[in-house]
């Protein structure tokens, strides 16, 4: 039904004053109607013909509302209908509801006074329903796409994996070589340049396989369970003292809430930020990060990782989430970018 068109109503009832009556209201309404008192005449017109909603009555001489809409059902022809129905068969009319009509009037007194607001809700309702088609439409078919991107980085992974790596490996083995049998044969800043050749491949086979994780993530299913948040954050601080030159104060308060997620990838990210949290921080400085965590609404937990490094300006707290963004040279700062 297009939304410049207007909107055409079959009627289908036998009491031809009430029939007449409908049909005036809803062309108030500024609707376009076509009216039949048989059921019989209802699905010879909708043979040739399509409505956008019916008004139909339950008990029609020739046929019972049930069986219109069976009938419908049969010659494969859908039709959004709202039923009518005389007091006392309310019943039957929710019955129909199940089996798909918007919604059921009683002829009553306040027959005509509900019926606009009534066929105006079963109208909001069809293009709610529509919309919502069609951004199921839309989600599969972007569902579809990000399959097809996926599959793509998949075989992109392998050919960095298998095809790239295998002549950045042979470039240090050679540099090696070169270093251990011939450096007494070379000049110091020949030396100096093949040192610089094997650090250059060592990072770069670092940053292939930090993508490679990436990659990883983005492909894999990661199942959740419950984790015990407080024994994961305490035993991978616990392995940074013994890892570092300074050692970094961290304190944890209270006991961290058990959380549903995948332990791995919190590991991974508990890991990061404790080695960003106690790497970045002034010269001189000693490392202190504090760790605990508040129940929040939804049955929500807020993990704070609070530090005294030297912070990230607002213009670049976008950038250090895109992969291989680096605000401080490697020269001050190792890393690559990817933690």
């Amino acid at each position: 039904m297009p939304e410049s068109a207007p909107v055409k109503i079959l009627i289908v009832d036998d009491d031809e004053g009430l029939l007449h009556l409908v049909r005036k209201t809803m062309e108030r309404e500024g609707f376009e109607t076509v009216t039949a008192s048989l059921g019989q005449k209802a699905l010879e017109w909708l043979a040739g013909n399509r409505a956008d909603l019916m008004l139909l009555d339950l008990k029609l001489p020739d046929i019972r509302g049930q069986e219109f809409i069976n009938h419908l059902a049969s010659v494969g022809r859908s039709l959004p209908f709202i039923i009518i129905t005389g007091q006392g068969d309310e019943r039957v009319a929710v019955e129909m509801m199940k089996r798909g009509a918007l919604d059921y009037l009683v002829k009553d007194g306040q027959f005509i006074a509900f019926l606009p607001s009534v066929v105006h809700r079963a109208l909001g309702k069809m293009r709610t329903d529509r919309s919502l088609v069609a951004a199921q439409a839309a989600l599969e078919e972007r569902t579809a796409a990000l399959r097809e991107a996926l599959d793509e980085l998949q075989a992109f992974s392998y050919s960095i994996s298998h095809d790239m790596r295998a002549p950045l490996r042979a470039m240090q083995s050679y540099a090696h070589f070169l270093v251990d049998e011939y450096s007494g044969k070379l000049d110091e800043q020949g030396v100096n340049f093949l040192q610089q050749i094997m650090r250059s491949s060592v990072r770069l086979d670092g940053l292939i396989r930090d993508a490679l994780s990436y990659t990883k993530i983005l492909q894999d299913r990661w199942p959740m369970d419950r984790v015990d948040l407080d024994t994961l954050v305490r035993d991978i601080a616990a392995t940074y003292p013994d890892a570092q030159l300074v050692k970094p104060r961290i304190e944890i308060t209270g006991t961290l809430p058990d959380v549903i997620g995948n332990a791995a990838l919190l590991t991974q990210c508990v890991s990061n930020l404790l080695s960003n949290g106690t790497k970045f921080i002034s010269t001189g400085t000693a490392s202190h990060m504090e760790i605990w965590a508040e129940e929040r609404e939804q049955s929500l937990i807020r993990v704070w990782f609070k530090d005294n490094g030297i912070g990230i300006a607002p213009e670049n707290q976008a950038r250090i989430f895109r992969m291989f963004e680096r605000i401080y040279p490697n020269t001050v700062y190792e890393g690559m970018g990817i933690g």
